[in-house]
This record gives C-alpha cells, sequence and structure tokens, in this order.
C-alpha cells in the first residue's frame, strides 16, 4: 500500500511543478502550452487518452491528431495548431528515418518545435535514442506526468 501512496504523492508533487512551469510558459508567451498528439494508425485510443488527459490537467492546451497513414502530416497539423510540441504516440516501432524525415518537415517552419514519442515497446527505445537523437522518447514505464514535466522544462529551455 506505501508504493500507492508513494505513486499518488509523487504524481501530485509532478502535477504541482508542471502546473507551474505551464504558468510561467503562460506569462512568457501569453497563452498555455500548446501540445499536438498524433497517434500512429495501429495505435489504441484508451492509454493515449490517459495520457491526454494528464497533460490537459498540468495545463497543457492538448490537440489530437486523426490517426493517419503517414506520419509527415503531422508536420503541417502542427503548424497549423500552433504547437510548441509534438508527440507521436504509437503502439509499435517507429522507423528512425520516419522520425527524421517528420523533423526535417516540422522544423523548416518550426524550428523550436520540442519533438517527442511516445512508444508502447520499450525493445525500440535504445535504436530511437541513438538514430533520433532530437526526440525525446517515453516508453510505457513512463508516468504521463513525468513526461509532461520533462516535456515542459524542454520547452521553456529553448
Amino acid at each position: 500500500m506505501s508504493d500507492l501512496n508513494n505513486d499518488i504523492s509523487e504524481n501530485a508533487a509532478l502535477r504541482k511543478k508542471g502546473l507551474l512551469l505551464s504558468e510561467e510558459f503562460a506569462l512568457l508567451e501569453g497563452r498555455r502550452p500548446r501540445i499536438l498528439v498524433g497517434a500512429a494508425a495501429e495505435t489504441l485510443a484508451g492509454s493515449m487518452n490517459k495520457i491526454c488527459n494528464t497533460l490537459a490537467d498540468m495545463g497543457f492546451d492538448v490537440d489530437i491528431a486523426p490517426k493517419l497513414k503517414t506520419l509527415k502530416k503531422l508536420a503541417t497539423q502542427s503548424l497549423e495548431n500552433d504547437a510548441d510540441i509534438l508527440m507521436i504516440y504509437s503502439n509499435n516501432c517507429i522507423s528512425s528515418e520516419e522520425l527524421l524525415a517528420v523533423q526535417h518537415d516540422v522544423w523548416n517552419n518550426q524550428p523550436y518545435l520540442v519533438l517527442s514519442l511516445f512508444v508502447s515497446d520499450a525493445n525500440c527505445i535504445s535504436t530511437l535514442e541513438e538514430n533520433a537523437k532530437e526526440w525525446t522518447v517515453f516508453d510505457e514505464k513512463a508516468n504521463a506526468y513525468f513526461m509532461g514535466y520533462h516535456l515542459l522544462l524542454q520547452l521553456l529551455s529553448r
């Protein structure tokens, strides 16, 4: 039972810190931080919705892109939505070449966009981190409050 209590108190602390960072961003930019979450075609909606709700709870404006056959369309959507962070959510591995193509398309118009990837398959992490160095990669072990806090820190450091 103490593990559950520790998790709850840790989440509450990360939520509070995240809200403070969201407020800091809002003071600097005049609006809340905006994240576009794009799902790969095979993604299950349940856990993605939980992450999106947690990010909204931390002060993010959350936009959810429709499921796409290719991820390159997200570059256009991130620009249209004036996103500060792009998160791709996938149940399977995504090739680093595909991520680099998205990164190239996005950074042509939004060079300060924070790029992140959530993959359910932890076996992909080391390859992606090695080949897509500009991406912040999370797996299923990552707590949504930790993800939000980490992304806000990264956003404010740019």
